[in-house]
């Protein structure tokens, strides 16, 4: 469970009283709640014995999401997996379900 109440709150604050534009409001949440995400996908790995974290889909696309990301699951000891040839958003689930469907093997 990844609380964001206080974080939501605390950016609205720093938006208000001017110390912090837009963009760096933004980013600070994207990178709170990326890192959140990562820790709890890390935990699960570590307890099935999973080697090997993968990052694709939708968000994928976001470059702050990407190095957070990346840069966590490397500092843990993990292999990070993470698309090359196929693209992360609508196009890689359109492979992939073709893929499951047969029709590419």
């Amino acid at each position: 469970v990844i609380k964001t109440t206080h974080l939501l709150g605390e950016a609205f604050d720093l938006y208000k009283r001017r110390k912090a534009g837009r963009r760096d409001v933004a980013r600070s949440i994207i990178e709170v709640i990326t890192a959140g995400l990562c820790e709890v996908a890390i935990e699960a790995c570590k307890a099935h014995g999973v080697e090997n974290l993968g990052f694709s889909g939708g968000c994928a696309y976001n470059e702050i999401m990407t190095k957070v990301i990346t840069n966590r699951v490397k500092k843990e000891g993990f292999d990070m997996l993470i698309h090359e040839k196929i693209p992360p958003g609508d196009g890689g689930i359109s492979f992939g379900q073709s893929c499951l469907s047969g029709v590419i093997e």
